[in-house]
């Protein structure tokens, strides 16, 4: 029994964190041993607001990169951090800054010290940060009504960012050798379905030295079962909130503060969306731009990914 009376018993401990192994080991099933081993795998969270209303000026999207196995020892550490006193189910970086949900009932102080106890295990795995915030009304202002119906959102436009910043980034660092696996939190079905085709575009379209990087398809993973998740969504929602016009919350200054690794990022305002956005336009990729209505969008999904499961 833990401290705050919650039952926790060794044996089903044992088989949770066992399962979280075996469960992030068969995502790169099928890879020779040396190369799972350091294999990058990446995961991605999104940064909405809390009322899911779309009132905050930023949308961000944050992840963490580090190799199988150290993901291995994380989620083992985070878990067993998680349950020590004063034990929490998940962790979610929302509810931490507004004392709700998991943390309902905490003071500010017993908060802080449970976040203090989980960034080092962030900090001794991961190996970078990634992240990718766009000020929606640039966005807005820019593309609104002008791309295809799904593109036509900073969310896609954020996962297909950090893809291939990533991808760029392993090509100069020798500390993000072999393939990468990416791993999203659970996101709209059509939203992943558009990623998944800009996937396999660019595995058909990129220059070599990133095709040869890129490991099996993305895939969408609940964040309470896949702990990784737990800390992109830490990373994602920090770099919304410091993204966003000040002041900024102390809660999200102090996280920031306590992580020690670098990051790969950006920040797209109306100056570089406008940059890109004539970039696209001189590249004649058209398809960009042909609006589309929600039927249209369906049938060209369909044909080329197959129906929904």
């Amino acid at each position: 029994m833990t401290a705050d009376g919650i039952v926790v018993h060794r044996d089903c401990y044992t088989s949770h964190t066992q399962a979280l192994r075996l469960y992030i080991l068969g995502l790169v099933d099928g890879l020779p041993s040396p190369i799972r081993q350091e294999c990058p795998l990446v995961v991605l969270r999104a940064y909405v607001d809390d009322t899911n209303k779309g009132n905050e000026p930023v949308f961000a999207l944050g992840g963490l990169v580090a190799p199988v196995e150290k993901w291995l020892l994380f989620s083992d550490a985070w878990d067993a951090k998680l349950r020590e006193h004063r034990s929490i189910a998940y962790f979610k970086a929302s509810e931490a800054a507004g004392l709700s949900g998991q943390f309902w009932g905490w003071s500010a102080a017993e908060r802080d010290r449970k976040v203090a106890e989980l960034i080092p295990i962030i900090n001794d795995c991961a190996i970078s940060y990634l992240g990718c915030a766009v000020v929606k009304e640039d966005w807005h202002d820019v593309f609104h009504g002008k791309m295809a119906k799904t593109m036509d959102t900073p969310v896609y436009f954020s996962y297909m960012r950090i893809i291939t910043i990533l991808l760029g980034a392993m090509y100069y660092r020798a500390d993000l050798s072999g393939v990468a696996e990416f791993i999203f939190d659970e996101e709209n079905q059509t939203i992943y379905r558009e990623i998944l085709n800009f996937w396999l575009e660019a595995k058909k379209e990129y220059p070599r030295r990133f095709r040869k990087r890129m490991g099996n398809d993305p895939v969408m993973r609940d964040d309470k079962k896949v702990v990784p998740l737990q800390a992109a969504d830490m990373i994602a929602w920090t770099l919304g909130k410091l993204s966003s016009p000040p002041p900024y919350p102390d809660f999200a200054i102090s996280v920031a503060e306590q992580l020690s690794i670098g990051g790969i990022g950006e920040v797209w305002d109306k100056s570089n969306l406008g940059v890109f956005s004539a970039g696209v336009s001189a590249h004649n990729a058209n398809n960009l731009f042909e609006y589309e209505t929600g039927k249209q969008r369906s049938v060209r999904l369909k044909e080329l990914l197959g129906p929904r499961e």
